[in-house]
């Protein structure tokens, strides 16, 4: 393994740049263990699939196989959650371990006899279990499994988990007992022998009160069965409450999910008619003309199944008529060969001036805010629901969900003491975040909540000056000014739009603490800054001579409105020089230097556009 920064003797944090780490993978039932190298930002989902590919044996309900943390440090070992990232998760020593086995009940603080705690699970308690959880009978519950008995258990005769049951409950019942299950020691992703989660079967039979308690308690929107459905998928394509679909949606759930044929749930939306369904998938993002394996849009499967409402909203928000299925056939075809002729008349005479896009954008649940980019939002940018989307309004969305690969933001590299009070109903179970930062094998940069950044007035309230405590992944790092800040104490540094700082550390309150090029120090907000990289012109070419900076496009665009706003060029020199970077995902590489002179910057702006980079990025 390369490229290990060692903090003491016995953590590491690995280089972000690689972007992964070796894990040893144990497995007891079958007595071996192997060392894997995993992505930081693979899922323990994914991280669970390839370790079921790498061990030639087959395990026996192998779906309800999980990646667990054993005790460490004073804490309890406890069962990874499958839809989380690996980094977020910490892991001691250049080679982090883990286990992978069945997934049970993890007893904490209870002095159990093993042999009393096998009497406790015989068939006739199992049985008598459920008929509680059936009759919603949450004192009978609560006292078996203070006992010790084990909520992760299949029915005999269905298939179906205690927890899975508590998800078709009534209303009435439903909450009450499934919060009890979960304090029992129920896992959350448990699956049935049909392989769904209580989530997907809460989704199923459309129980509102049941996604929500689960959401509640922690678990994702985005739970996989055994072909790799969501519940958002099984919630479009079941008769089931639009309620639904739109909690789920409004939690983030990935848009997109695709089944064997290629059907994804929009595709079903139309199948099935159900509008409510198709205008909440299209608000959040989902693609209108994607293709299944027969090379069908959703307007095809209109015009097949004769759902007339369906097409006219997608032909409202702008699908594509002219697609042709793989047996070269475009929607209205497809219409008049089901002999759906009303309809074929619809799509033949829409016209494009009637197209009003989606131009609002979704909101989406905070509690799953500290999350990577997620894919809702990315399906929404490729979304042709509104193909007239400003590409900065976008990027600002996504830089504020997202960390970037090259260019991180601020939050992933500092916290302060005010987090987004939603984090506090997490249960404990939830609770990953290492003491330190710097005590992590697996990067911390996503293991908590985002910080809610500084606001400001903070500081200057605070009378006295504090020394910044030093954090090891943010020290020597180069940022520059995309707003000026005004020193408000004596300890604070005064900023102008355009000047670089290199961050020296992060103190108690989350003000930065860096030094400008003239060697002035002190503190300042991070909201008032950007990371750029600074490289020597002889890796990149001789474009300059000094460094080269490259820097996110938002970035870019700030100090180019400061240059427009705050110097009108009256035929002297501006005060910054702009460099313009082309970003081509997933890396940025400087494509063109824009010069301090107002008609050097014309023409290379002009040289830009030639460039299709013009509109985008400059």
């Amino acid at each position: 393994m390369k490229d290990i920064h060692q903090e003491d003797s016995n953590d590491f944090v690995p280089d972000n740049s690689t972007g992964t780490v070796f894990i040893r993978i144990a497995v007891p039932e079958l007595k071996n263990q192997k060392c894997l190298q995993f992505q930081l930002d693979d899922t323990v989902w994914q991280a669970k699939q390839r370790i079921l590919a790498a061990f030639a044996k087959d395990l026996r309900d192998a779906l309800n196989y999980g990646l667990y943390l054993p005790p460490m440090n004073g804490r309890a070992g406890k069962f990874l959650e499958e839809e989380r990232f690996l980094k977020e998760y910490p892991l001691q020593g250049p080679i982090g371990f883990l286990e992978f086995k069945y997934k049970r009940r993890v007893y904490k603080l209870m002095q159990l006899n093993p042999r009393k705690l096998k009497q406790l699970h015989s068939k006739s308690n199992l049985k008598h279990f459920l008929e509680f959880v059936r009759n919603g009978n949450v004192e009978r519950i609560n006292k078996m499994t203070s006992k010790g008995l084990d909520p992760n258990f299949h029915d005999q005769d269905n298939g179906e988990t205690p927890l899975t049951v508590a998800a078709t409950l009534g209303r009435d019942k439903t909450r009450e007992v499934m919060i009890t299950l979960v304090s029992g020691g129920a896992h959350i992703d448990f699956r049935n022998r049909s392989g769904l989660t209580a989530m997907h079967r809460a989704a199923i039979v459309g129980n509102a009160e049941a996604i929500k308690t689960l959401l509640d308690l922690g678990a994702s929107a985005d739970y996989k069965d055994g072909r790799g459905l969501t519940p958002l998928y099984y919630s479009v394509s079941n008769d089931t409450n639009q309620a639904c679909t739109e909690m789920l949606l409004h939690e983030r759930a990935y848009v997109g999910t695709h089944d064997d044929q290629g059907w994804c749930e929009i595709h079903q939306a139309c199948r099935y008619g159900r509008v409510q369904h198709l205008e909440h998938l299209l608000f959040y993002g989902a693609e209108l003309d994607v293709q299944n394996a027969s090379g069908n849009t959703p307007l095809h499967v209109c015009a097949a199944y004769n759902q007339e409402a369906c097409a006219r909203v997608l032909l409202f928000r702008g699908a594509d008529r002219s697609i042709m299925n793989y047996s070269n056939q475009t929607a209205y075809q497809v219409a008049v060969i089901a002999n759906n002729m009303d309809l074929a008349d619809l799509i033949k005479n829409h016209k494009e001036e009637d197209v009003v896009p989606i131009r609002e954008m979704p909101k989406y649940s905070e509690r799953r805010k500290n999350a990577s980019m997620t894919p809702s939002m990315r399906s929404l940018i490729r979304s042709r629901s509104d193909p007239r989307l400003h590409a900065s309004v976008l990027e600002e969305q996504m830089l504020q969900a997202s960390s970037q690969q090259n260019l991180t933001t601020l939050s992933d590299f500092y916290d302060t003491a005010s987090y987004n009070p939603s984090y506090a109903s997490y249960p404990s179970s939830h609770d990953y975040n290492s003491d330190s930062p710097c005590s992590l094998s697996v990067s911390s940069a996503s293991s908590g909540p985002r910080s809610a950044v500084y606001t400001g007035q903070s500081a200057v309230k605070n009378k006295f000056y504090t020394e910044p405590r030093r954090r090891p992944l943010l020290r020597e790092r180069s940022f520059i000014c995309v707003k000026s800040y005004t020193a408000n104490d004596f300890a604070d540094l005064s900023l102008a739009r355009g000047e670089f700082v290199k961050v020296l550390g992060v103190t108690d309150q989350g003000l930065l603490e860096g030094r400008t090029l003239d060697g002035r120090e002190g503190n300042f907000p991070p909201t008032h800054v950007d990371e750029v990289q600074l490289r020597k012109a002889d890796s990149l070419g001789d474009l300059v001579s000094g460094d080269i900076v490259a820097m996110h496009r938002n970035t870019l665009a700030a100090l180019v409105m400061t240059e427009r706003e705050n110097d009108p060029w009256p035929g002297g020199q501006s005060q910054i020089s702009v460099i313009c970077v082309l970003q081509q995902s997933p890396q940025i590489r400087t494509c063109s230097v824009i010069s301090d002179h107002r008609d050097i910057l014309e023409l290379m702006l002009v040289d830009c556009s030639r460039s299709h980079c013009v509109n985008q990025y400059c």
